[in-house]
Protein backbone atom coordinates (compact mmCIF):
# COMPACT_ATOMS: atom_id res chain seq x y z
CA UNK A 1 0.00 0.00 0.00
CA UNK A 2 1.45 3.30 -0.57
CA UNK A 3 1.37 6.39 1.50
CA UNK A 4 -0.15 9.66 0.08
CA UNK A 5 3.09 11.31 -0.35
CA UNK A 6 3.94 8.09 -2.51
CA UNK A 7 0.90 8.20 -4.62
CA UNK A 8 0.99 11.74 -5.49
CA UNK A 9 5.06 11.30 -6.38
CA UNK A 10 3.53 8.34 -8.62
CA UNK A 11 1.75 10.74 -10.56
CA UNK A 12 4.59 13.40 -10.75
CA UNK A 13 6.58 10.64 -12.87
CA UNK A 14 3.93 9.34 -14.80
CA UNK A 15 3.27 12.49 -15.89
CA UNK A 16 6.75 13.20 -16.96
CA UNK A 17 6.60 9.33 -18.43
CA UNK A 18 3.73 10.48 -20.36
CA UNK A 19 5.58 13.68 -21.70
CA UNK A 20 8.63 11.63 -23.04
CA UNK A 21 6.47 8.86 -24.94
CA UNK A 22 4.88 11.08 -26.16
CA UNK A 23 7.73 13.95 -27.41
CA UNK A 24 10.57 10.77 -28.03
CA UNK A 25 10.85 6.94 -28.45
CA UNK A 26 8.40 4.55 -26.95
CA UNK A 27 11.61 2.47 -25.88
CA UNK A 28 12.27 5.25 -23.13
CA UNK A 29 9.38 3.46 -21.10
CA UNK A 30 12.36 1.16 -20.11
CA UNK A 31 14.27 4.05 -18.77
CA UNK A 32 11.24 4.61 -15.85
CA UNK A 33 12.81 2.84 -12.90
CA UNK A 34 11.47 4.72 -10.68
CA UNK A 35 9.24 2.23 -8.98
CA UNK A 36 11.90 -0.16 -8.74
CA UNK A 37 13.52 1.87 -6.33
CA UNK A 38 16.65 3.08 -7.77
CA UNK A 39 18.35 6.32 -6.84
CA UNK A 40 16.62 8.00 -9.83
CA UNK A 41 12.93 7.95 -11.36
CA UNK A 42 14.41 7.49 -15.25
CA UNK A 43 18.17 6.26 -15.81
CA UNK A 44 19.64 6.79 -18.89
CA UNK A 45 22.87 6.20 -20.91
CA UNK A 46 24.72 9.05 -19.95
CA UNK A 47 22.30 10.92 -17.22
CA UNK A 48 19.62 10.47 -14.67
CA UNK A 49 16.33 12.37 -14.05
CA UNK A 50 14.70 12.33 -10.16
CA UNK A 51 11.25 13.45 -10.47
CA UNK A 52 9.90 15.61 -7.15
CA UNK A 53 6.21 16.71 -6.98
CA UNK A 54 4.30 18.08 -4.46
CA UNK A 55 0.36 18.99 -3.58
CA UNK A 56 1.06 22.10 -1.68
CA UNK A 57 1.11 25.29 -4.05
CA UNK A 58 2.28 27.09 -1.51
CA UNK A 59 5.32 25.43 -0.82
CA UNK A 60 8.65 25.71 -2.93
CA UNK A 61 10.74 23.07 -0.59
CA UNK A 62 11.51 19.48 -2.15
CA UNK A 63 13.20 16.85 -0.31
CA UNK A 64 16.44 15.63 -1.00
CA UNK A 65 17.56 11.75 -0.43
CA UNK A 66 20.98 12.02 -0.35
CA UNK A 67 23.38 14.08 -2.77
CA UNK A 68 23.45 10.98 -4.74
CA UNK A 69 20.02 12.50 -6.12
CA UNK A 70 22.12 15.60 -7.00
CA UNK A 71 24.84 14.40 -9.50
CA UNK A 72 25.62 16.17 -12.84
CA UNK A 73 24.90 14.70 -16.47
CA UNK A 74 27.90 13.25 -18.41
CA UNK A 75 28.72 14.91 -21.51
Amino acid sequence: MLSGNEVIGLFGELIVLEHLLNTHSKELFDNWVGPMGNRHDFEFPMNSLEVKTTANIANNEIQVNGLSQIGRAHV
